[in-house]
């Protein structure tokens, strides 16, 4: 019988060591994850809306492990009872082993309960390959703002929420309902708050001092400041907008990178900083 190959990596699989500081690491992370932004706005079919959260495809994972010079082999699918389980590997190109996984694909998920062989066997190999891609290079997605789980890993990416197609903004509306939730749940925090309307701006002007009126940010930057109206509301009040601006600007990524969770979690660290300083 063939030994099976370890999922671990040996000594040699992972001898290569990074000697860039981490303010080198984070440089050429941020500049992979606004290529990888480019990439996905401009290409059709590389993102997955999934209960309200951005997921990515396996193809634009094999974009990440392009930007480092590696690709993707699936080593082995083997047939186990009513399931498909399948080995892959990122390599570099010299060919060292940079990272590895195994992933299945089972008659027991109801949206594979009746799908051919050949179509277990694919998905199996895909959630495989996008598997090994997460374990090397997950940093990247969530550096640009998406899950770090591949949507073929989520057993509900065959029957959720799919990318919708674009229609037209109407005069005087919102682009898209994310648009219109974001705003709701800005107002809201606004509203708890007792924040004036005219001075919303100075909200998302922590993060971004030069827009000036909520449409003209993206729907990915309402989100955010949707997301972490509640604290930043809590900064300004603290600190006063400059100086919450140069707090943050020492804990954040670039601005284009910046995800709600990311500025939740600086400006909570601000405040109980300031909770823990004598007084």
């Amino acid at each position: 019988m063939e030994q099976q190959k370890s999922l671990v990596p040996t000594q040699a699989e992972v001898r290569a060591i990074s000697v860039d500081s981490p303010r080198d690491v984070l440089a050429r992370a941020s500049e992979m994850a606004r290529a990888l932004v480019e990439v996905v706005s401009k290409a059709r079919g590389l993102e997955v809306l999934i209960s309200g959260r951005r997921y990515l495809r396996v193809e634009a994972w094999m974009t990440i492990a392009a930007f480092h010079g590696t690709s993707v082999v699936v080593e082995s699918v083997e047939r186990q009872e009513d399931a498909y389980v399948a080995r892959a590997s990122v390599v570099s190109r010299d060919g060292r082993v940079v990272s590895r996984a195994e992933a299945s694909c089972s008659r027991d998920e109801p949206a594979w309960k009746d799908k051919p062989d050949y179509m277990l066997r694919s998905m199996a190999q895909t959630r495989a390959a996008a598997k090994a891609l997460r374990v090397a290079y997950a940093y990247v997605p969530v550096l640009a703002g998406y899950e770090a789980t591949p949507a073929e890993e989520l057993q509900e990416a065959e029957h959720t929420d799919r990318p919708r197609p674009h229609k037209p903004t109407p005069a005087g509306g919102q682009a898209t309902t994310l648009k219109s939730s974001a705003l709701n749940r800005f107002s809201a925090a606004l509203k708890e708050h007792d924040w004036p309307d005219d001075r919303a701006k100075l909200v998302w002007q922590v993060l971004w001092p030069d827009v000036q009126r909520w449409r003209d940010l993206t729907p990915h930057q309402q989100e955010v400041v949707s997301q972490a109206a509640d604290l930043l509301i809590r900064l300004i009040q603290k600190h006063g907008v400059d100086p919450a601006r140069e707090l943050l600007r020492e804990l954040l990524p670039p601005s284009d990178l910046l995800t709600g969770d990311i500025v939740r979690d600086a400006v909570s660290s601000l405040l109980r900083d300031d909770a823990a300083r004598p007084i």
